[in-house]
Order: structure tokens, then C-alpha cells, then sequence
């Protein structure tokens, strides 16, 4: 039987403290390897969800704007205004682009233009609590002809209303992302 010196002794717990330590840091490391690898899932995880409810949003705004325009396309209000656009059929189109807006909380604005692109009517929500809508005065419409939406949209024969001659795009801008 050997004796352990006190010299062979503390060399031995010297080697066992080392390995302990390198022990620690190769399991610490190996933690923290597995432990990143679990948090990228989750944060991917994450992002896909995001991703996802993003996406069902804008479906739901899309095809909600879908509606109001095919609502608004569908009314005769467009139709009386495009053959006699005169004063009282000019406040029928104003009165249904006034009850769109008013049903729908994604849509800011809506504008009715003509061929040449200007507004004819543009109808708002304000901010305001005793008006929380507005039509803008004629010499605040806009020319709206230079917009590549415009420009696009004429090319659709589907949006586009021909009567006698006389065209009108409905035009929906400004939706109100949530």
C-alpha cells in the first residue's frame, strides 16, 4: 500500500478540481448551444404566428375593401351621376359614399373621379366628435391624374364605367391599417 504525500496529494485534487471545471464548461456549453437552438424555434415560431395574423389582417382589410367597392360599383347613385351628372344626382353618389364610410372603420377616405382623373367628390372621416365626417370643398379636390393607381386602373375595363362617352373610377385610398 502507497502512502499519498501531501505533494501527490494536492496534485490529485488539483487534477480533480480541473476536471470538475472543464467538466463544468463543456456541459455549460453544450447547455447554452442546446438552449439557443430552442429559442430559435421559439422566436420562429413566434414570427410565423405574427406572420400569419398579419397575413389574416390584410386578407380581412382586402377583402373588405373589396366589398365597399363593389357595393359602391353596384349602386345606382354611380349610374344616375355618370348619364346626368347634375347637382341631385351629385348628392346621391355623395350620400352613398357618405354610407360606405360611415359602415366601415378600415376605410378613411373615398374619392369618385373622373376620366381626366380629378376629383369630383372626396369624402372623408375628421377627427373631430361633432363631425366625424366631412366632404371636401371643391376647391380642396384633388388632380390625381399623374397617380400610377390611376393610370392602372384605366387600363381595367372591369373598373371602369363608360356611359355616353363619360367614365368614372371609384377610387378607395388611405385604408386604415390596424
Amino acid at each position: 500500500m502507497t502512502v499519498l504525500t501531501s505533494k501527490t496529494y494536492r496534485r490529485y485534487v488539483l487534477y480533480f478540481l480541473l476536471l470538475g471545471i472543464l467538466m463544468s464548461l463543456i456541459s455549460s456549453f453544450v447547455g447554452y448551444l442546446h438552449n439557443l437552438r430552442a429559442s430559435e424555434k421559439v422566436i420562429q415560431k413566434k414570427i410565423e404566428s405574427h406572420f400569419f395574423q398579419a397575413n389574416n389582417a390584410t386578407n380581412y382589410i382586402i377583402n373588405h375593401a373589396k366589398f365597399k367597392v363593389l357595393a359602391a360599383a353596384g349602386s345606382n347613385s354611380i349610374a344616375n351621376y355618370a348619364q346626368k351628372p347634375n347637382n341631385d344626382n351629385l348628392l346621391q353618389l355623395q350620400e352613398s359614399l357618405f354610407t360606405l364610410i360611415k359602415t366601415s372603420s378600415l376605410i378613411y377616405q373615398m374619392r369618385f373621379l373622373d376620366l381626366q382623373g380629378k376629383e369630383v367628390i372626396r369624402v372623408e372621416k375628421t377627427t373631430s366628435t361633432k363631425t366625424p365626417y366631412s366632404v371636401v370643398r371643391k376647391n380642396k379636390l384633388s388632380d390625381k391624374s399623374n397617380r400610377y393607381d390611376f393610370t392602372e386602373t384605366l387600363n381595367i375595363k372591369k373598373m371602369i364605367y363608360i356611359y355616353q362617352n363619360w367614365a368614372s373610377i371609384l377610387s378607395m385610398t388611405k385604408l386604415n391599417c390596424l
